[in-house]
């Protein structure tokens, strides 16, 4: 937040935030990452760029062992409806066994927020996994 002195006093002014470049009848919403890790609204052909320009869209990756896997990563894809502000699934967290998905997908719409969650994704799976004498 900016702060803005008037003949009243000092106001804390918030900053305007971009114009997402989308239209009201996209049924996707694309998104990069700013310096800070946050969410920036871009077109589908700026995401795909900065996706192939090597941006860094890996959040955290942990081997539970024997094979279990949680990988929580940005994704930029949102469909229209579930793109609220501030709410946007922008970020995924997936458990693996081997190259196979365990049907657990957890969304997050900050860096912050899907860090947090992928700790505890990791501490449920590997005390459950511990219970079934899957891993050590």
């Amino acid at each position: 937040m900016a702060r803005a002195a008037t003949l009243f006093g000092e106001w804390e002014v918030q900053e305007p935030k971009p114009t997402p470049p989308w239209g009201d009848d996209a049924e996707e919403h694309f998104y990069v990452l700013d310096k800070n890790r946050r969410p920036v609204p871009a077109t589908e052909e700026e995401r795909t760029a900065w996706i192939n320009s090597g941006a860094p869209t890996l959040v955290a990756r942990t081997d539970l062992g024997g094979g279990w896997e949680v990988s929580t990563s940005f994704d930029g894809v949102v469909p229209a409806e579930e793109d609220q502000e501030g709410s946007a699934p922008l970020f995924l967290t997936l458990v693996l066994m081997g190259a196979v998905d365990d049907d657990y997908v957890a969304a997050y719409p900050t860096w912050d927020a899907a860090e947090a969650g992928h700790q505890e994704v990791v501490d449920r799976y590997k005390k459950q996994l511990e219970q079934l004498g899957a891993v050590r």
